[in-house]
């Protein structure tokens, strides 16, 4: 097999037939998969509505499945409520059977679908992945004001001396401060060789440490007018000014989905607000080649496209980088379009290891190996129903 060797090893250039070979076989048994999990949902959503689960003596379909198929709670009620909602949505059923999408896209499509969107939603999602649908069930859920109020009412953390660890649920927006101010300073010891998990514990007790500057080790201000002086974390929540006021329109946290109208106005109260009058594809934010780094207001709105690597099938959402598709060097322009983000990984892999990416980062995007396979990425389906509208 020819290789072509790089600053950190050998990559094929071709792919051999017993890999091939499995790759094949993997796609196979995937279909297969498919195919008998719509099968055996299309017989639970019969055994359910039957009830025949009394047979056994079980008070619901649920423990029927704990108990006959030695599954979890969770997984058995997955199956249930999926299949309850299959039952009207014939498209995305089908797609399921024929293995063009995986049980773990079905489970949050069915909760967004309806009749009239079966259609539509079921040849989408076999372009998204698993991850990319939930953030289209989680923007799907419009948060109101009292979810909002509950989800404060119901913030906790607790402690446990045995075990020495930390459990706590906190409201989204508080959730994503600390998850921020934590994060940022893990990362100044990005080139240390300490685990990431590990730099995250020592950023706690840093700030469980340090003083109302954000800096251990000197003396605490004397208050004024307004407050002590803070240091804030980032958060970033995209709101139409139109929900702020009163109208239509919405609110999210950055990549931790919708807030309600009462939330966004409360963190809006004391933060730098960025306005952007865009329009549906981001050309006010386009720059051409008037300048190679992306703006600030780029970096958010490519964030909210993209939410993390856009690698296909990359899970990160930190520690990601703006880069151009077509390069800045080959006269590539820095316009929404042509920005993407990718995690370090992938970067290096479009720079030095071979790969070849083209397309609209606004529509789809095409990754090549450098043994030729291809394969595709979407912006995130949420920001596209926000920007083209609801799935018709």
């Amino acid at each position: 097999m020819a290789t072509t060797t790089l600053r950190d090893g050998p990559r094929p250039d071709t792919v051999s037939r017993r890999t091939e070979t499995l790759v094949a076989s993997v796609a196979q048994h995937h279909r297969a998969i498919s195919a008998h999990q719509s099968q055996l949902l299309d017989a639970v959503v019969e055994l359910d509505r039957r009830k025949a689960w009394r047979v056994d003596g079980a008070t619901s379909m649920v423990a029927w499945l704990v108990q006959r198929c030695g599954v979890t709670a969770t997984t058995a009620r997955e199956w249930v409520t999926a299949a309850a909602k299959l039952h009207q949505l014939p498209k995305i059923s089908d797609a399921l059977s024929q293995g063009k999408l995986s049980f773990d896209q079905v489970k949050p499509l069915v909760e967004v679908a309806k009749p009239d969107t079966d259609a539509t939603l079921a040849e989408q999602a076999t372009h998204w992945s698993a991850k990319q649908v939930r953030e289209l069930a989680i923007a799907a859920r419009s948060q109101s004001e009292g979810q909002a109020t509950g989800s404060y009412v119901r913030r906790f953390l607790r402690f446990d001396d045995r075990r020495r660890s930390l459990t706590g649920v906190l409201p989204q927006d508080q959730y994503a401060v600390v998850k921020s101010s934590l994060i940022a300073r893990a990362n100044r010891g990005r080139r240390e060789r300490t685990p990431f998990d590990q730099r995250l514990a020592d950023a706690l007790v840093a700030v469980c440490k340090s003083d109302a500057t954000g800096e251990s080790g000197r003396a605490p201000q004397v208050a004024r007018a307004g407050g002590m002086r803070r240091n804030r974390p980032t958060v970033v929540v995209h709101a139409d000014m139109s929900f702020l006021a009163g109208g239509a329109g919405g609110a999210e946290l950055d990549v931790l989905g919708p807030v309600s109208r009462e939330v966004a106005r409360r963190i809006a109260c004391d933060a730098k607000v960025l306005v952007s009058a865009d329009g549906p594809t981001g050309q006010s934010l386009n720059l051409g080649r008037t300048r190679r780094d992306p703006s600030d207001a780029q970096r958010i709105e490519i964030r909210r496209r993209d939410k993390g690597c856009r690698f296909p099938g990359c899970t990160y959402t930190e520690f990601t980088d703006v880069h151009h598709v077509r390069h800045w060097i080959d006269d590539g322009p820095t316009d929404l379009c042509n920005l993407v983000e990718l995690c370090d990984q992938h970067h290096r892999s479009v720079h030095e290891m071979g790969w070849k990416m083209s397309g609209d980062a606004n529509v789809e995007l095409t990754f090549k190996s450098p043994s030729g396979r291809v394969s595709r990425s979407t912006p995130s389906p949420a920001f596209t129903s926000a920007r083209d509208g609801p799935p018709r």
